[in-house]
């Protein structure tokens, strides 16, 4: 096979990181932000409020919101991270597509290396966007924190796995 074919694959592994992996973020993003602007029974869409009657305080006429919204913050900021795992492993495959002894193995490893990236992070941002969409709801703050930590994890190992593919030469890693 020629090296356009290599390239291709190559190309197609890095590609395939990067959108699988921003969909999971983008999706993770949606859901957390619909479950930051749900307060009790009332739902923010663009400028109209729908309002249950027991979510405001009727002498402040102000929203009852728990003590932190920042904590609501973390599920948003978590699902940037799997964002930029794509874009890392795009960068790196990118990098190793203009040496001039690139083969069809290593196109098959980077395309390989994409998949496992974009792959596990869009899992990922589909747990964090399930679990993300509860913050108001979760009983404790930190059983929700500890469990958005988890699903964060899967994304990670995808990058970890992904990135001793792309590190391998000749069929052996190479030794960090």
């Amino acid at each position: 096979m020629s090296s356009e074919t290599a390239f291709f694959y190559g190309a197609l592994g890095a590609g395939s990181a990067l959108v699988l992996a921003n969909a999971g973020a983008a999706f993770a993003t949606l859901r957390t932000a619909a479950g930051i602007l749900k307060y009790g029974d009332t739902v923010v869409v663009g400028t109209w409020v729908w309002v249950d009657e027991e979510a405001v305080d009727t002498q402040t006429k102000a929203f009852k919101r728990p003590p932190s919204d920042m904590n609501c913050m973390v599920g948003v900021v978590m699902a940037g991270f799997l964002g930029i795992y794509g874009i890392i492993l795009a960068v790196i495959i990118q990098a190793q597509l203009s040496s001039p002894t690139y083969g069809l193995a290593q196109g098959y490893k980077h395309l390989a290396a994409g998949l496992t990236v974009g792959g596990s992070c869009l899992v990922s941002g589909v747990a964090l966007g399930m679990i993300g969409s509860h913050v108001k709801q979760a009983k404790s703050f930190t059983t929700w924190l500890l469990t958005m930590i988890f699903a964060e994890s899967l994304g990670l190992y995808g990058l970890i796995v992904a990135l001793l593919l792309c590190n391998q030469v000749g069929g052996s890693p190479v030794s960090l």
